[in-house]
């Protein structure tokens, strides 16, 4: 009898740690795809300010040379 409530007791602890390992996993994924969605976002927000960073150089240079427009 004692080793068929220590069996169920066990499955039980083993069922548990199953399914905290899955929806740990499952929590891991999800947060890991939000994570590269963002790098993404970030990638491409510091694309665009790199651009305007240089576009700001390039127009105080014409400015500091008289308004000449370069082709």
């Amino acid at each position: 009898m004692k080793k068929k409530i220590l069996i169920v007791v066990l499955l039980i602890i083993a069922g548990w740690l199953v399914y905290f390992d899955i929806t740990s996993y499952i929590s891991y994924v999800k947060t890991k795809n939000e994570y590269e969605i963002v790098l993404k976002k970030y990638q491409n927000t510091k694309n665009e300010l790199d651009y305007i960073q240089q576009t700001m150089k390039e127009l105080q240079s014409q400015i500091a040379n008289g308004g000449n427009h370069s082709p």
